[in-house]
C-alpha cells in the first residue's frame, strides 16, 4: 500500500517540476494586460475539469481583481440542448467573449470536441486562448496560443497537477500585485 502512494506521489511530484517556466511568465504576463485594459478571463472545463475552472476563476477574482467567466449548468444544459453538446462552449463564446479577453481551457484530454470547436473559434476570431492538458499528445494543445500540458494519462495526476500549476501563478501575481 505504502509503495503504491509513493509511487503515486513521485509521478505528481515529477510533473509538477516539467512546469515550462518561460510560459508561465508569459502567462503572468497575458494576465496582467487582462487587468490592466479591465478585460476578463472566460474559463471552460467538462466534469473535474469544470470543477477545476470554478475554483480557479473565484481565485483570480478574489486575489487578482480580475474580472471572469465560468457557465453554470442552466446556460450549458440549454446550450447543449440547442445547439448540442459538441458546440455549447463555442456558442457561449459567441455570447460572452470579447477579441480583447483571455480564454482558458482545462482538459485533461485535450481532446474533448466542446473545447476544440471552442478553440478553433478562439483562433478564428484571433481570441488569446491557453490551455491546461494532458495525455501528451492532444489536439486542444495545438490550437491554443499557450499550452500546458502534464505528461500523464491519468486524469486525477494531471487534475491536481493543473490545480498547483495555476494555483502558484494565482499566488505568485497575487504577491506581486500587493493591493
Amino acid at each position: 500500500m505504502k509503495n503504491y502512494y509513493l509511487s503515486y506521489l513521485k509521478k505528481i511530484k515529477k510533473n509538477l517540476e516539467d512546469i515550462d517556466y518561460t510560459l508561465v511568465e508569459k502567462l503572468e504576463k497575458k494576465i496582467l494586460e487582462i487587468k490592466k485594459n479591465k478585460n476578463k478571463v472566460i474559463f471552460f472545463g467538462n466534469g473535474g475539469s469544470a470543477a477545476i475552472s470554478k475554483h480557479f476563476a473565484i481565485d483570480v477574482l478574489k486575489n487578482l481583481k480580475v474580472r471572469t467567466l465560468t457557465f453554470d449548468h442552466e446556460q450549458i444544459t440549454c446550450f447543449s440542448n440547442d445547439y448540442g453538446h459538441k458546440n455549447w462552449m463555442k456558442k457561449s463564446l459567441e455570447f460572452n467573449c470579447d477579441k480583447k479577453d483571455l480564454v482558458i481551457f482545462i482538459s485533461s484530454s485535450g481532446n474533448s470536441i466542446n473545447h476544440i470547436r471552442a478553440a478553433q473559434y478562439c483562433k478564428k476570431k484571433k481570441i488569446f486562448s491557453v490551455s491546461f492538458t494532458g495525455f501528451n499528445k492532444n489536439k486542444l494543445s495545438k490550437i491554443t496560443n499557450y499550452s500546458f500540458i502534464v505528461n500523464s494519462k491519468n486524469y486525477n495526476i494531471i487534475e491536481n497537477v493543473h490545480s498547483v500549476w495555476f494555483l502558484m501563478i494565482i499566488d505568485r501575481l497575487s504577491k506581486k500585485l500587493i493591493f
